[in-house]
């Protein structure tokens, strides 16, 4: 945020990515919510073993990964090379390679193999959130959403396993900021906000009410705001994240859900499919002048 010696905007939250658990569901399906997957095929077994059905009819999802995989396949990349989704010296998008190929393997593979969700169960709603999926797989703000929305659901946060088998680090983040425009008519007023949002008295506030996790590093250090195991969960989820690693946002998330989308729905080859979504977001990065 700071170039030339000034600043232009100050960090505000920070977001990893982490796994939710449905405390209940989990023991009713005969797992201990309070254990960590160390591998992919533990976490497929128990997303096969959280999943029910009425016949052919898909009663609970194992996990929810159909409505919103975004937050898969944009940190299961990043964490399988070392220098993110795409390449800091060539721009390249590394995910059309041996480990990209497994990890769209893998997490399409939970819905056109195990069958542990689908496009069709509860499309328009928040299956987790209503207590019908077992897990799913959001940034850590999702504490503060599920807090508010649904306050009878028993959840626990907990680190991915990796997706991939080569992996580089264990939690992918993003991270936020507030910046003061050019245009800005009370250029003094604006950065007074930003230094009250930024404040360690309001990071305090979203931490404990708000579900977020700090900027302020100093703050995690504070041993009195981990009360929550959720909290503790995310502070620690920190330790050792990596950024999330692109030249785009929602412009890269849009041509990797087609992707998802032709494995999923079209029935695609996973090389095919990652192939060619490979070679969409490099022409996307050359539009935008980020390529030659």
């Amino acid at each position: 945020m700071k170039l030339a010696d000034q600043y232009y905007a100050l960090p505000t939250d920070v977001q990893s990515l982490l796994l939710f658990y449905n405390d209940d569901l989990f023991r009713e399906a005969g797992l201990d919510p309070t254990q960590d997957f160390s591998t992919w095929e533990e976490l497929r077994r128990a997303a096969i073993q959280l999943t029910e059905r009425d016949g052919d009819q898909l009663t609970q999802a194992g996990l929810d990964i159909s409505a919103s995989p975004y937050q898969w396949y944009y940190s299961a990349p990043t964490l399988a090379y070392p220098d993110g989704q795409v390449a800091d010296d060539t721009g390249e998008v590394n995910y059309a390679s041996a480990p990209g190929y497994q990890t769209w393997e893998r997490l399409t593979g939970l819905v056109t193999e195990d069958g542990v969700d689908s496009a069709e169960f509860l499309a328009e709603q928040s299956k987790f959130a209503i207590g019908k999926a077992g897990m799913t797989f959001k940034e850590y703000t999702f504490t503060g959403v599920y807090n508010l929305t649904a306050p009878d659901l028993n959840f626990s946060l907990h680190p991915a396993p990796p997706v991939a088998d080569t992996v580089y680090a264990p939690v992918a983040t993003t991270s936020w900021a507030y910046a003061v425009s050019a245009d800005c008519a009370d250029q003094s007023a604006a950065w007074e906000w930003i230094e009250f949002l930024t404040s360690e008295e309001s990071q305090r506030t979203w931490v404990a009410e708000g579900g977020e996790l700090p900027s302020r590093k100093a703050l995690l250090e504070d041993q009195s705001l981990q009360e929550d195991p959720n909290v503790a969960a995310g502070f620690a989820s920190l330790e050792d994240a990596v950024p999330y690693d692109s030249m785009g946002w929602d412009d890269a998330f849009a041509v990797q859900q087609q992707i998802w989308d032709e494995i999923v729905l079209d029935e695609q080859d996973v090389e095919s499919a990652v192939d060619r979504g490979a070679d969409e977001e490099r022409a996307l990065y050359q539009r935008k002048g980020l390529l030659e």
